[in-house]
């Protein structure tokens, strides 16, 4: 079945283009969309059902929508292009991290990207502006940056997705692929190189997808398979 636009419906799905979805602990899947807003589906129904955020902060931009996770307390991270809204669904209580780069801690203005829990339940947010941590005990964000002077950085700082394998964290970059140390202090980065047909088909990428020692990696120019163990590469190139 397809759900489809419908202005007149006022109470089912009102948004053209679909940005991201998660499926909670609960079977209920959560839709985001680029000026529509938060959706859940009711299954009893067979309908979608729109979900207002009402932060302090509310802003037309919390209706664009990149990204949605959950952690393990049964909450949804959500990312919208004012900042990063914290759900909890049983009880409709909503925190909001709105960007400040003037303080120390907090996520720098750029848009969300991509949320992400691992398997230690720590969050991290990829944003426009880097890769940031979640630190519980603090309430703040631990930062990774692009350095140019430090080869051991991550690649880029726009971080489109993020996925883990082998107990790694893998960033998926608008200049590469990328391995997180686990004492996260050091990246290992993986980049198209035009004359070695073992490197990725592009640095633009796109979506990470883990399967046993190996990611799929779709990038620009193709699909990839990285063997988590090895760094090599194959490229799965259109023809």
């Amino acid at each position: 079945k397809a759900y489809r636009f419908d202005p007149s419906d006022k109470s089912g799905y009102r948004s053209k283009e679909v940005a991201c979805m998660y499926e909670d602990n609960e079977r209920k899947l959560w839709v985001g969309t680029m000026g529509g807003g938060l959706y859940f589906f009711d299954r009893s129904r067979n309908q979608f059902k729109p979900y207002q955020i009402h932060s302090r902060y509310e802003e037309a931009t919390d209706s664009y929508i990149r990204a949605i996770y959950g952690d393990n307390d049964g909450r949804l991270w959500i990312g919208t292009l004012s900042g990063l809204c914290i759900l909890d669904p049983k009880n409709a209580k909503e925190v909001f991290y709105r960007p400040d780069e003037h303080t120390p801690g907090q996520l720098r203005p750029g848009i969300i990207l991509s949320i992400f829990r691992d398997s230690q339940q720590r969050m991290w947010i990829g944003t426009e502006k880097g890769l940031y941590l979640y630190n519980k005990v603090s309430n703040n964000f631990i930062s990774f940056r692009h350095n140019d002077n430090n080869p051991s950085s991550i690649p880029k700082d726009g971080v489109n997705a993020i996925a883990e394998s082998q107990h790694r964290l893998w960033i998926g970059t608008n200049d590469g692929l990328s391995c997180l140390s686990a004492d996260l202090k050091t990246f290992r980065n993986f980049k198209y190189n035009a004359e070695d047909n073992n490197t990725l088909s592009g640095n633009l990428i796109y979506s990470i997808a883990p399967s046993g020692d190996d990611i799929w990696v779709g990038a620009e120019g193709g699909l990839n398979i990285v063997n988590t163990s090895t760094g090599k590469v194959q490229r799965y190139n259109h023809d």
